[in-house]
């Protein structure tokens, strides 16, 4: 064997497809489709093959991310209206991402134990959850699989020595940002991680981290072809889900701020607030595989370099720079704020990368005394499966529930009128709703049913599960959850006599009454 294949990375990659298996993997199986999942499938389903969905998921609002409305329609291709396929796909991402970024720390910082560490902890990281359990999300993990890839095409350029892989690297980095946006700046590691390790051989890094962000102008220049293609969308293709941009230091600050707390705090509160639920629901066969997960990373992961090395400082330099690329998009959005729990975990999924950084940097500063620095690594990972493997069981549980009571309404539904309108009222009920809204529940009773003619709404109540506000539904009325119709803006009401209510605690199907 030669030298050159002593280095090919075959053991650490199986550690990192066994680290994303272990983690999400697991309850894979038994995912279902959840909130936004229920629209993209009933409209890629009523679109009449692959390229009559392309055209559907254009005409619905998706312009400025061609490649996610090419994206829906494959995973469509491959799944149907069966979830496995698709969180199989998501799982396969997830793999992808965290070797390419595995490979990319490996080229970066020159220490492979380093470059493990830090890209487990990030795919493991528990700031993301939504992104392994929701289809809907997955576009964000497919334009980071891009993105890194695009990274590490580019990074090898000098290697290479053709300006084929510079041109590589850009239509793959311009194929993520048209994907999602939240990989726009993650070039920035690049750099931070340059900067970083001429800081190990000399005091003035200010030089050579400055030549480091000029050599970026390529992606600078897709960048602008990329957002000057999305005001194209906008303004031309009449692109009808526009994204927002704004410029505001006190939203930035606030950005910032919480993905800072997504990345520390939060996570160590999701990690306290999912062990009663874990304990009480673990069997002694799960505890014990949970240990022993936690066991073999102590044996797995290590860092062993010297916290003024090359490769820590490197680290260092990316892990900043990449938070900071992470969580800028979202400080020029002019709404989104980080959130480490529900649907809007998917707000970190670029941080993560940052988050599994700083980690290893922490077990770093640790290498002096190896005992203390495995315990450290196997807390957190026995920490990250556990809020992993909670996570998948309430998911799992939700998937059951709504296929409970999607096949209870429908039964109750089959002698329904044309164009009758379906208003779930929902049993209160602890974490992630069965359904949001109009949006999901309507697309779900569809899709159960077969009836394109059905539209379908949810009864609100307030905190103490007494009616609350009225809810919009899909006919333009509104239904207050004592049963009456009541007027929208815009002045339209639902028919008497064409509105049932579906209440869940007694499994009943009546007539809505009319207006007094």
């Amino acid at each position: 064997m030669t030298a050159q294949e002593a280095r090919r990375p075959v053991f650490p990659v199986l550690v990192i497809i066994a680290a994303v298996a272990l983690s999400f993997g697991v309850h894979a199986p038994s995912l279902g489709f959840y909130h936004d999942d229920w629209v993209f499938i009933e409209l890629a389903s009523r679109a009449g093959g692959f390229w009559g969905a392309v055209k559907a998921f254009a005409s619905a609002g998706y312009l400025s991310r061609p490649v996610e409305i090419l994206q829906f329609p494959s995973f469509f291709a491959v799944g149907g209206t069966d979830p496995l396929p698709y969180h199989l796909l998501m799982l396969s991402l997830e793999a992808a991402q965290g070797v390419l970024f595995f490979l990319l720390l490996d080229r970066l910082l020159g220490s492979r134990r380093l470059a493990l560490t830090a890209a487990v902890l990030a795919a493991a990281h528990p700031s993301r959850s939504a992104l392994h359990v929701w289809f809907a999300s997955s576009p964000q993990t497919l334009a980071l699989a891009l993105a890194l890839a695009s990274l590490l095409v580019f990074e090898r350029r000098a290697e290479l020595r053709s300006a084929a892989a510079v041109l590589a690297s850009q239509v793959l980095y311009l194929a993520s940002v048209l994907c999602y946006e939240s990989t726009a700046f993650l070039p920035l590691m690049l750099a931070g991680a340059h900067a970083g390790r001429a800081w190990a051989k000399g005091p003035r890094a200010l030089g050579p981290g400055a030549r480091s962000l000029a050599a970026l102008w390529p992606y600078a220049a897709s960048l602008a072809l990329a957002l000057l293609y999305q005001r194209f969308a906008a303004s031309v293709l009449q692109e009808s889900n526009p994204k927002t941009v704004g410029l505001s230091l006190a939203h930035a600050v606030k950005v910032f701020g919480a993905g800072l707390e997504c990345l520390t705090n939060r996570v160590l509160h999701l990690v306290w607030t999912s062990i009663p639920g874990f304990w009480s629901e673990s069997s002694a066969a799960a505890i014990i595989a949970w240990v022993a997960i936690a066991g073999s990373s102590v044996l797995l992961l290590a860092v062993k370099d010297d916290l003024k090395s090359p490769a820590v400082r490197g680290a260092a330099g990316a892990a900043v720079m990449g938070f900071i690329g992470a969580y800028l998009p979202y400080a020029l959005s002019a709404s989104y704020v980080p959130q480490v729990f529900g649907f809007m975990s998917r707000t970190n999924g670029a941080g993560a990368l940052a988050g599994g950084l700083l980690l290893a940097l922490a077990a770093a500063s640790l290498g002096s005394r190896p005992a203390v620095q495995g315990s450290f690594l196997g807390l957190l990972v026995l920490a990250f499966t556990l809020v992993h493997w909670q996570t998948g069981r309430q998911f799992a549980r939700l998937r059951t529930a709504q296929e409970g009571l999607l096949a209870s309404v429908a039964g109750a539904a089959a002698g329904l009128p044309h164009g009758a309108v379906v208003l779930l009222d929902l049993v209160p009920r602890d974490g992630p709703a069965l359904f949001a809204g109009h949006f999901d529940f309507s697309a779900a009773l569809r899709l159960k049913t077969g009836r394109p003619d059905l539209g379908g709404d949810i009864v609100k109540r307030n905190l103490a599960g007494r009616p609350g506000k009225p809810s919009e539904t899909a006919a333009g009325g509104a239904v207050e959850a004592g049963g009456r119709a009541s007027r929208t803006p815009s002045g339209k009401a639902l028919a008497a006599g064409g509105a049932f209510v579906y209440s869940e605690k007694t499994a009943t199907l009546t007539p809505l009454g009319g207006p007094p």
